[in-house]
C-alpha cells in the first residue's frame, strides 16, 4: 500500500530491476507454500529476493563473501527480542540460499554465518522473563557463551550497582578495545529509547540538550543517556535506533542560543554524531514492509566513522547507501490484517474471552466519571439520543457483554457512524476503544490496516465483534506468538503481550534494515585483483548453472 509519498526509488544507479544474473539465489519454492512459511521466514524471504532482484546476485555475493562470519549482536529497551529474532531469520535465510546454490554447483568453500549475542537490556521484569524464555534460551543453543541480560540502562555505567540477570553478577560491557583493532568486527547494537521527552510535546530542543549535559533526572532522557553510553564504550559498527515518528516536531523558531538544531530529531543526530557516527533517519511505515498496520516511526542508521581500513567505503556513504536500501524494499503488503489472527474459535481466543467473563463477575473498577458528559455532548452533535443502546447485532456479542460501560458506548457510536456510510470500503473496520470517543483511532474495510499498536491500544474487530488478543497484536507487529514454544501462555497474559506489542519495534522493518545493512559492508578482505577474481569466478558458476 503506497500513498503518494512513499514512491520508491526505481533511478538508483545500482538497482537490476530484470538483471537475469539476480534470480540465481532467488527462493526455491520447495514443498511449503510461501504463506505457510513461518512470518519471520516470510519477511527474510521477501527482504533477500527484493534485494538480489533489484541489486543483482553479484553484488550480493561480493559484500557476503566479504564479512566476518559471526554477527554480534546488542540491544537495549526492545522488550521483544524482536532485533535478535529478525537478524537470526535473516542470516538463517542467507545461509540456506547459499549453500543451496554453493551444492548444486559443487562449491566446498564454507560460507555460514552466525549470530554472537554480548548483551540485552530490559527493566520490565515480565519482559525479562519474555527474554530469558524465547530469546537468550534459543541463543544458548547455538552460541557458545550465554549473553548478558543487564536489568537497567541508567546503571550500565556503575560496577556497584550494574547487575547482569543471566550471571547474577556486575557483568562487564563487551567494551571495544582499540588496542585489538575491529578488521574482523560487525557488531550492531539495536535500542528502542523512551519517547516522552522526545515527543511533539515537548519541542524545546534547547532545554532537551541542556538537560542531558546537566544528567537531569527524567526517564525517557535517562534512558537515552544510557543509549549513548552504550554506543560511546562498546563502539559497536552499526547503530539502529528506533522513536515516534513526532520526533521531528519544530519549535517553528530558531532559538537564538542554539540555531542549528530545528527539532528533537536533530538532537539525537547530533549526539550520536559527536560519539564519531554517520547518521541518517528515515520514516518507515510498517504497512510498506510486511505488516497491514499504520505505525509509521522514526528509524536511525549510524556507521561508525572510524573504521579503519577494515570497510571499503567512507561512513558518510555508506550510511546513505544502507538507507537508500532500506527505503527501496519497501512494498505493498502480501497479508490483510485477518491473515494475522487467530479463528474466532481459537482456544486462546476461548481462554481469554472467560477470563474477561470471570473478571466482570467479580466485579471491575468504575469508569472514570467525566466520560458521561462527553459522550451526552457528542450524541447531541450526531442528533442522537443518550445515552446510547446497541444494536442487537452487537448486544448479542459476548465480547461486547464483558466491556466497561464507556467502551460499550464507544462502540454504539462507531455503529452510528457506520450507518451513515454508504461506500461498504469506507466503513469502519478496527477501532481502538482504549482512547476518547472524540478522537477515536480507527481504520476501515478498504484500507486492509490496522490503527496504530501502542502499548494499551484495545482493537476492536466490527466485523467479527471482538477484541484483538495481546498474541495478535503481537503477530501484527510481525511477531507471531503461535510459532513459538506452547509455554508461551506461562511466560506472559494476553494483557502483558499487548503491552510488548504497543512498545516493540515492527519486525519487517527491522528485518529490512538488517538486511540492507549486510548486503550493503563490504570488507576489505581482498586485493582488488583478488576480489575481481573471486567474483568472475561466481559469475561462470552461476552461467552453468
Amino acid at each position: 500500500m503506497m500513498d503518494e509519498g512513499s514512491e520508491m526509488d526505481d533511478n538508483a544507479d545500482d538497482v537490476m530491476e530484470d538483471d537475469d544474473d539476480a534470480h540465481n539465489l532467488t527462493h526455491d519454492g520447495g514443498d511449503t507454500p510461501f504463506d505457510e512459511l513461518p512470518l519471520l521466514e516470510q519477511f527474510a524471504d521477501e527482504s533477500l529476493e527484493l534485494i538480489i532482484k533489484k541489486y543483482g546476485g553479484d553484488t550480493l555475493e561480493m559484500s557476503l563473501i566479504s564479512l566476518p562470519r559471526t554477527i554480534r549482536l546488542m540491544s537495549a529497551c526492545s522488550g521483544s527480542g524482536c532485533f535478535e529474532l529478525a537478524t537470526h531469520a535473516a542470516l538463517c535465510e542467507i545461509n540456506r540460499r547459499f549453500k543451496r546454490f554453493r551444492m548444486e554447483n559443487q562449491d566446498t568453500d564454507p560460507f555460514h554465518f552466525k549470530v554472537s549475542t554480548s548483551f540485552l537490556c530490559e527493566i520490565v521484569p515480565n519482559k525479562q522473563k519474555f527474554l530469558l524464555e524465547h530469546v537468550i534460551k534459543h541463543q544458548v543453543e547455538t552460541e557458545e557463551e550465554t549473553p548478558c541480560l543487564f536489568e537497567n540502562i541508567i546503571n550500565l555505567n556503575d560496577g556497584e550497582t550494574r547487575r547482569c540477570i543471566v550471571h547474577s553478577a556486575a557483568c562487564e560491557l563487551d567494551r571495544f578495545d582499540p588496542k585489538k583493532g575491529d578488521a574482523d568486527d560487525l557488531s550492531i547494537f539495536a535500542a528502542g529509547f523512551s519517547c516522552k521527552s522526545f515527543s511533539k510535546m515537548n519541542i524545546n530542543f534547547t532545554e532537551l540538550r541542556t538537560a542531558l549535559a546537566d544528567q537531569k533526572e527524567c526517564s525517557s532522557l535517562a534512558t537515552f543517556r544510557g543509549v549513548l553510553h552504550i554506543v560511546r564504550e562498546c563502539r559497536p559498527r552499526i547503530v539502529l535506533l528506533e522513536n515516534v515518528d513526532s520526533i521531528d516536531s519544530s519549535v517553528g523558531q530558531s532559538d537564538s542560543s542554539d540555531k542549528e538544531a530545528k527539532s528533537n530529531l536533530q538532537v539525537v543526530l547530533t549526539q550520536i554524531s559527536e560519539l564519531g557516527y554517520s547518521c541518517r533517519a528515515e520514516k518507515l511505515k510498517a504497512s510498506e514492509y510486511g505488516v497491514p498496520q499504520r505505525r509509521t516511526r522514526y528509524y536511525f542508521v549510524c556507521v561508525r566513522q572510524n573504521g579503519g581500513s577494515a570497510l571499503s567505503e567512507p561512513a558518510d556513504l555508506l550510511v546513505e547507501r544502507i538507507m537508500d536500501r532500506v527505503l527501496s524494499l519497501r512494498r505493498e503488503c502480501r497479508h490483510n490484517p485477518d491473515y494475522f489472527l487467530l479463528p474466532d474459535s481459537h482456544g486462546l481466543v476461548q481462554i481469554e474471552l472467560n477470563r474477561r467473563v470471570s473478571k466482570k463477575k467479580d466485579g471491575e473498577a468504575k469508569d472514570k466519571a467525566a466520560w458521561p458528559e462527553q459522550h451526552s455532548a457528542l450524541a447531541e452533535k450526531y442528533g442522537v439520543q443518550w445515552p446510547l443502546q446497541p444494536s442487537k447485532e452487537l448486544a448479542s456479542s459476548v465480547w461486547y457483554d464483558v466491556l466497561p460501560d464507556r467502551e460499550k458506548e464507544v462502540l454504539c457510536f462507531v455503529n452510528i457512524m457506520n450507518e451513515r456510510i454508504t461506500n461498504v470500503d469506507d466503513k469502519i473496520q478496527y477501532v481502538d476503544i482504549s482512547q476518547s470517543a472524540t478522537r477515536l483511532p480507527t481504520s476501515t474495510r478498504g484500507s486492509q490496516v490496522t490503527p496504530t499498536i501502542l502499548p494499551g491500544s484495545k482493537l476492536w474487530h466490527v466485523g467479527r465483534k471482538r477484541l484483538l488478543l495481546g498474541t495478535e497484536l503481537m503477530a501484527l507487529q510481525g511477531l507471531p506468538m503461535t510459532e513459538f514454544p506452547e509455554n508461551i501462555l506461562t511466560t506472559l497474559s494476553q494483557k502483558q503481550c499487548a503491552d510488548l506489542a504497543g512498545n516493540m519495534f515492527a519486525v519487517p522493518c527491522v528485518m529490512a534494515v538488517v538486511m540492507s545493512a549486510l548486503s550493503t559492508l563490504r570488507f576489505e578482505t581482498y586485493s582488488e585483483e583478488e576480489e575481481l577474481d573471486a567474483v568472475a569466478s561466481s559469475m561462470q558458476k552461476w552461467c552453468k548453472s
